[in-house]
């Protein structure tokens, strides 16, 4: 398969000979005829061809963009595991209070995984708040958690904070 400066090429000798054989007077109208229109179908086949490398540019492209997107998120995974496998280092128990190691804990999380969470990621979330030494299946209302959060706040005092 030619490549668009092979055809460029030809075209730029097809033109030259043309000039050449009309400078002699050899060349009939019908045979003019029939070399241009050769001359505009390598034209069409170069667009094509064009067109084809700007499709495949396009794939390799959003391929390329995929494969970013799939580094990132393992990436993040990657993150949360060392976070997780290192939790014990970061000394939540002995830091803070129960419901301020919980903000903590999922501050941590969020600044690591901000959005668009999956299941297995609000696993690994579920561990490392059973780590920390919280119950993780007590259910807990927000008014409830609020509550004893500010009561915590008042026994520790606020500078604490």
């Amino acid at each position: 398969m030619a490549t668009s400066q092979d055809l460029i090429e030809l075209q730029k000798y097809s033109w030259r000979y043309l000039e050449v054989l009309q400078e002699r007077d050899l060349l009939l109208a019908d045979a003019i005829i029939t070399v241009k229109n050769n001359l505009m179908s390598l034209a069409i086949e170069q667009k094509e061809t064009r067109d084809q490398i700007t499709r495949m540019a396009d794939r390799i492209y959003h391929r390329f963009v995929e494969l970013e997107d799939r580094v990132t998120n393992l990436e993040v995974e990657m993150t949360l595991h060392s976070w997780l496998l290192t939790l014990a280092t970061y000394d939540y128990e002995e830091k803070f209070p129960p419901h301020f190691r919980l903000l903590k804990i999922i501050r941590d999380f969020f600044v690591i995984k901000p959005d668009q969470w999956n299941l297995v990621e609000l696993k690994y979330l579920q561990k490392a708040v059973k780590e920390v030494g919280l119950d993780w299946k007590q259910t807990i209302t927000i008014n409830r958690f609020v509550n004893e959060l500010i009561d915590e706040i008042e026994h520790l005092s606020f500078s604490a904070y």
